[in-house]
């Protein structure tokens, strides 16, 4: 493949059919779980309403943006990780089954020879977006903590001790693995920044928006 292409495979009518049949079934119980933060491949969420979300954010002071993305993020993700996640709140192991095989089925190459996938959600597939929300909503979950209640950024007499003292408050808009951040000062994006653009590579982390 050329540098900036994907594999993309497509599952015959029968997986299409039990995937569909599957989506039902797990798509109700983690949207019950999902942060209000992502966009992308879910019900009533559009791209638009990330979009209008950045700019109210850019209403409330938040001037600095990192817009990333995860690179190859349906094609690296961990099988192990992500079936621990849908473990932590599905029991039945005939789902848990059929989730495994669907990521361990491999593809059909186009000289007629299998290709085993040892990682990532097959792009193509009717579950894949959802599987890959699972696995990015640990993300979410970690950006997004110090809002949370007795958080870092929960208050604001603890954003405005933060801003004192020199560090962002950010905010995270992701829509599936593509993201954003903002924040005021040339100070703070000399001195701030680098930690957190070190953070991103570190963590993998897709974006934020973030206000000095």
């Amino acid at each position: 493949m050329q540098e900036g292409q994907y594999e993309s495979s497509v599952p015959t009518i029968a997986d299409r059919v039990v995937q569909a049949a599957l989506k039902l079934v797990l798509e109700p119980i983690f949207e019950a779980d999902f942060l209000p933060v992502s966009y992308g491949f879910r019900p009533m969420r559009r791209a638009h309403d990330a979009i209008a979300e950045i700019q109210r954010f850019g209403t409330k002071g938040y001037r600095w943006v990192l817009d990333a993305d995860i690179e190859a993020c349906f094609d690296t993700i961990s099988h192990a990780a992500l079936m621990e996640r849908v473990r932590a709140r599905v029991k039945d192991k005939r789902v848990l089954a059929l989730v495994n095989a669907f990521l361990k089925a491999g593809v059909l190459t186009e000289l007629g020879d299998r290709k085993d996938t040892w990682t990532g959600t097959p792009q193509g597939g009717i579950l894949s977006p959802l599987l890959a929300n699972i696995a990015l909503s640990v993300l979410d979950e970690h950006v997004h903590g110090p809002w949370l209640t007795g958080g870092a950024m929960s208050t604001p007499s603890r954003r405005a001790r933060r801003r004192a003292k020199g560090l962002p408050n950010w905010r995270i808009v992701r829509y599936a693995d593509l993201c954003r951040a903002r924040h005021k000062s040339a100070y703070a994006e000399a001195r701030v920044m680098p930690r957190l653009l070190a953070l991103f590579l570190v963590r993998v982390v897709s974006g934020f928006l973030m206000s000095a």
